[in-house]
């Protein structure tokens, strides 16, 4: 674990703050703005937006500039955090979609770039756990700490919060990460793509249930902060062993469609 660790550290490093803000600010924004008056179908609709944004923008680019995107990366995710924290209606929503949309090019690419680019196909699984599992662990314990802040203060201290903590990542990115270009021809990446279309396409629409539907249809059974951060933290908990698992037993055995036939 340690020599995985060593290998991947600038892009986990990276990956881990954006995981701790997000998850002690935005697993809220469903009961954030259900309090507000939205209905669960708007909820799911809209976040289908996020997704409509980056399918139309990320084939307009071919370059992508690693350090600048990653600051411009983060730089969306405070514009989120600013909407909700001066919320002025619809207009804020639709504005933290749009900042949302956006970070699939200029945080998600990229880190995705700079964390793998040192994989190697021995190692794929469990650096892929490494990668999926930031957030379950940190699950387990970071969205209870959200709530106590609004339970305690209120969305506005939560994100006006998130606005400081966000300075830590631009300064880690300014200092260590090089300026880097990468050329990206989109059309020639799909069709190098080949064998892992299809299931991509699947993972992402199940990614989808399990990231947007799921909570949103938790807020029917739960409408107070603390024990929907707790019912996080549980979910987190049952992911972060099966997922460890799998991964280390997929490496060992070096097969992969047993574990993906049956997920």
């Amino acid at each position: 674990m340690l020599k995985h660790f060593l290998r991947l550290k600038q892009g986990y490093f990276i990956l881990l703050m954006q995981t701790i803000i997000a998850l002690f600010a935005y697993s809220f924004v469903p009961l954030f703005l259900n309090g507000k008056g939205y209905s669960f179908f708007f909820l799911v609709f809209l976040s289908t937006i996020v997704t409509a944004i980056a399918v139309l923008i990320i084939p307009l680019f071919q370059r992508f500039y690693l350090k600048k995107f990653l600051l411009l990366g983060f730089g969306c995710f405070m514009m989120m955090a600013l909407v909700f924290l001066f919320y002025q209606g619809s207009y804020s929503y639709y504005l933290y979609v749009l900042f949302q949309g956006l970070t699939f090019v200029f945080f998600w690419i990229p880190i995705n770039y700079l964390f793998f680019r040192t994989s190697r196909s021995e190692t794929n699984a469990t650096d892929s756990s490494f990668y999926m599992t930031i957030g379950v662990f940190l699950g387990i314990i970071i969205p209870p700490l959200g709530a106590l802040v609004i339970k305690f203060g209120s969305y506005q201290w939560l994100f006006g919060l998130v606005l400081l903590f966000y300075l830590v990542p631009l300064f880690f990115v300014w200092k260590n990460v090089p300026e880097e270009v990468q050329e990206v021809h989109f059309g020639e990446s799909v069709r190098s793509f080949k064998g892992l279309k299809s299931i991509t396409f699947c993972e992402g629409s199940l990614q989808f249930l399990g990231g947007v539907v799921i909570p949103v249809y938790t807020l029917l059974f739960i409408k107070a902060e603390l024990s929907y951060a707790l019912f996080l933290s549980y979910v987190a908990i049952v992911g972060a062993i099966v997922g460890f698992t799998l991964s280390q037993h997929s490496d060992k055995s070096g097969s992969r469609r047993i574990y993906l036939f049956p997920l």
